[in-house]
């Protein structure tokens, strides 16, 4: 009935004694003779009564001579019992004992008694046992410790409690550890072998378990158990990693907690305010604090500094919380956090002739390396998960860009169990991936703010940091993102320049908006008002960038291939400049002639120990504001003097190729097939579209002269007619619309696409077969006609567009992008035919309609 009962808060020793227990807890240390210094521990505390009672109580105690093995060496310089303050007392009473009773072979059951749950356990630990008055020269070297340097402060480690470590036999094996795990993390010797018995607490073999007591169970330990410090507190103390704990301690904050100081001047009198040392960190609590420093939102995260003001660097999880918790689903009890700490001896190697010459080079000392190149490192030595990051998995434990780190045993020096999680004490540092990464020049050039945080705003980091491809990062400076022309407000006929900028106040990033001349190129006016939202602002930043990141290397122009896919689907154009670096065009650029020069100093190569190379500019690449419909229209010309893209731009109109979308804007008229992909028109020559014609090719026109015929047939339906006549020309139109955008120059693209003309037999999307290279594509058709793009005009191969829609259907609504698709168009000698005899089958197929359409019946 113990066994079954003793993990309700109604537990029924509370109210029964059975007769078949023998003496309380109290009683039974008291008289056995050999636990003093524990009796005296329960004496001096008041706890007497309350162990001689009834009640649930569980006990993890030592025999006298193991308290004097205690005496002999401790951290706490204590050489006997008179020596230890009424702290010391209460820590070593209260952190050996949980309020309820658990069997040795109960304490790794969790919520529902499932077996190998539970790794940590609430003791009976006060967050007031351990309250500091801390010196001014013991506290963190960062700005936010400044005021309390003269008179000291008092302060909480944590406001959260720390709890007991227990190891046991079902916890190894619901997690798959192995015996060597549980040696190194209970620092057992070399020739340990595990005993599927042996339950340790707080890296403490329990060596006499389960004494029962009328009012709980004891178990005598091999050692005296401490309570646990935390993570932060070791790092901070410990001899071998203070430069670590200098970069982990510039995140660390006082925190002025109302509830500690009433409770801490109730308990102690005085009228001293109590501070909370807490981390700036994304995972962390608020509890019991009087600011709300951490504040999560399903969009965003938002930590705040003591004076109530946003910081932009912190740590992943807050390494000094006691009752760190995995998640929201994971509770404390079942897992806790890891940290690989590098030792001074090895983060000296790497400053100087290792890794990290460069951050040595670039800023002098450590000292001097800004937060927000300092996050990333301690971070990427941060694992939330414990679990995850045993010895026996070291394998699998990935850095900042999910590569493995590549950590064994071998460089672990010493193993530390805390309270919330274990520190792996190493002889190696481990470099985030940032470090190395076609984004690493955001976190040295103080001219890349904006940049810096949009790559984490926006999640573009996960991708950059990725070492399974390679890319080119064009990568434009906080002084080109000034000048950013808004294809919303060109869409709205009102043409806006946007200047971003990062606000140190709100830690994001905003922008200033002008009215701009676009014949001109310049700035008219003053700063307009409102400003862009911060919405509108991550609305276009996040499609720059993504416009900005190229999986390829353009480096490739120099052989010929000038054109390059960016990750939004979109094109830039690469070519070599004549006086070193590099020109690079988006759209916009190659519509105005204006080459944005990277020159050879601005080009750094991450290929070594990264993943591409960077590109710096000093002018935003921008992709097209010309629509298909605005490219086609400009080449089209008019009935009275057409241009090359008359004919086919007539059949377009006539298929309903072009349409305007009922929900969403746009620059005029969309592809009415396109769904936010790349794609590629060819356009026939007027010649070849004419010839067509003339063979058979059905028109609108033609429709109309048709319609004409019937005014006197009753039954005749004139929009249904009109439809039939238009998917014929649609069938013959959207067989030049292809999926993937081909460019030449833009290396080998060879393949069957799919078109937009859907075969009514196999019910599939016809294709093309397309031979792209760096100097022509050839296409075969349906039909096994093969011909090649015209490249003897320039202006019309090659034509860079993108078709955007808004996100109202009231252009003067809108506030963002909503999506876009983007293409490129050719023009070729003549038109595709999806199958042989194509146009004897449309004039069949005009020849049954209007049959149908004709007849009463």
């Amino acid at each position: 009935m113990l066994l079954t009962t003793s993990c309700r808060e109604d537990y029924y020793l509370d109210e029964e004694e059975p007769s078949w227990l023998g003496e309380s807890i109290y009683d039974f240390l008291n008289e056995d003779g050999k636990y003093t210094y524990y009796v005296r521990l329960i004496e001096d505390l008041d706890y007497a009564e309350v162990l001689a009672k009834t009640g649930s109580k569980t006990l993890f105690v030592v025999d006298d001579a193991t308290f004097d093995a205690f005496f002999k060496a401790n951290d706490w310089g204590v050489e006997s019992y008179e020596q230890l303050s009424l702290s010391h007392k209460k820590l070593l009473l209260n952190s050996s004992m949980l309020n309820n009773v658990y069997f040795s072979d109960m304490l790794g059951l969790g919520a529902g008694r499932e077996e190998g749950q539970t790794l940590r356990r609430v003791t009976a630990v006060s967050i007031y046992d351990d309250v500091y008055k801390m010196s001014g020269s013991s506290l963190p070297e960062s700005p936010y410790w400044d005021k309390f340097r003269e008179k000291g402060i008092v302060l909480l480690k944590d406001n959260t409690p720390s709890p007991l470590i227990n190891f046991t036999h079902d916890f190894l094996v619901k997690n798959n550890m192995t015996n060597e795990d549980y040696a190194i993390l209970t620092n057992q010797d070399s020739s340990y072998v595990y005993n599927r018995a042996d339950v340790f607490v707080n890296g403490v073999r329990i060596v006499e378990p389960n004494l029962k007591c009328k009012n709980g169970v004891v178990h005598r330990l091999e050692k005296l158990i401490t309570p646990l410090t935390n993570m932060a507190e070791f790092i901070t103390n410990d001899s071998t990693t203070k430069r670590f704990s200098q970069l982990m301690n510039r995140f660390a904050a006082p925190y002025y907690s109302r509830s500690a100081s009433l409770e801490y001047q109730r308990m102690y009198g005085g009228s001293d305010s109590v501070f909370v040392k807490k981390f700036m960190a994304t995972h962390g609590h608020n509890t019991g604090l009087s600011v709300n420093y951490l504040s999560v939102t399903t969009d965003a995260t938002e930590i705040y500094a003591p004076a109530d003001t946003l910081v932009d660097s912190y740590l992943k999880f807050d390494p000094g919380w006691n009752a760190y918790a995995l998640s929201d689903i994971v509770p404390m009890n079942q897992d806790m956090a890891v940290m690989f700490v590098p030792s001074d001896k090895a983060l000296e190697a790497y400053w100087n002739g290792g890794g990290g010459e460069f951050l040595k080079d670039r800023f002098g000392k450590w000292e001097d390396v800004p937060n927000y190149v300092i996050d990333d490192f301690v971070n990427n030595h941060m694992k939330s998960s414990f679990k995850a990051a045993v010895p026996s998995k070291f394998y699998q434990v990935k850095n900042d860009g999910q590569v493995d780190m590549g950590i064994t045993m071998d460089d672990v020096e010493r193993t530390i169990m805390c309270s919330n999680g274990v520190i792996y004490v190493t002889s190696r540092v481990f470099p985030p991936v940032s470090y190395v990464a076609v984004s690493a020049p955001t976190l040295v050039n103080e001219n890349m703010k904006i940049m810096r945080w949009a790559i984490e705003q926006y999640g573009f980091d996960a991708y950059l940091l990725s070492m399974d491809s390679y890319y080119s990062f064009i990568l434009p400076t906080d002084d080109a993102l000034k000048h950013y022309v808004d294809p919303l407000s060109i869409a709205k006929n009102d043409p806006r320049l946007w200047e971003f900028y990062y606000d140190e106040k709100s830690k994001r990033v905003k922008a200033r908006q002008y009215k701009y001349d676009l014949d001109a190129q310049k700035v008219v006016g003053t700063e307009l008002s409102p400003a862009p939202t911060n919405a509108e602002v991550d609305d276009r930043l996040e499609d720059l960038i993504d416009n900005h990141i190229i999986v390829d290397s353009i480096d490739m122009c120099a052989d010929g291939k000038y054109y390059y896919r960016t990750k939004a689907n979109g094109t830039i154009k690469v070519e070599v400049n004549p006086n070193g670096g590099l020109n690079v065009f988006g759209g916009y650029q190659l519509e105005n002639d204006a080459a944005i020069h990277v020159t050879n100093d601005n080009i750094k190569d991450q290929t070594k120990e990264g993943n591409g190379k960077t590109y710096i500019v000093p002018s935003v690449m921008q992709s097209s504001i010309k629509s298909v419909y605005s490219a086609i229209a400009e080449r089209a010309g008019t009935e009275e003097d057409p241009g090359p893209f008359y004919e086919f731009q007539k059949l377009m109109i006539d298929a309903g190729a072009f349409y305007t979308d009922a929900d969403f804007a746009s620059f005029g008229q969309t592809v009415e097939s396109f769904n936010t992909y790349h794609y590629t028109l060819y356009i026939p020559s007027n010649e070849a579209v004419r010839a067509a014609l003339a063979a058979g090719l059905p028109t609108m026109e033609q429709a109309e002269e048709y319609i004409k015929t019937q005014e006197d047939n009753y039954w005749f339906d004139e929009e249904d007619y009109r439809d039939s006549i238009r998917s014929i020309i649609a069938d013959f139109v959207n067989y030049h619309i292809q999926d993937n955008s081909v460019y030449i120059g833009g290396g080998n693209n060879v393949g069957n696409f799919e078109t937009s003309t859907l075969d009514e037999i196999t019910g599939t999307f016809c294709r093309l077969s397309v031979a792209g290279s760096n100097t022509e594509i050839s296409i075969e058709d349906g039909a096994g006609n093969t011909l090649l793009v015209d490249t003897s005009d320039p202006a019309l191969y090659n034509i860079m567009t993108r078709d955007y829609l808004f996100d109202n259907k009231d252009i003067q609504q809108s506030k963002q992008i909503e999506t876009s698709s983007f293409a490129v168009i050719h023009r070729i000698p003549n038109v595709l035919y999806h199958k042989k005899n194509q146009i004897e089958g449309y004039i069949e197929k005009v020849k049954r309609i209007q049959e149908h359409f004709s007849s009463n019946e």
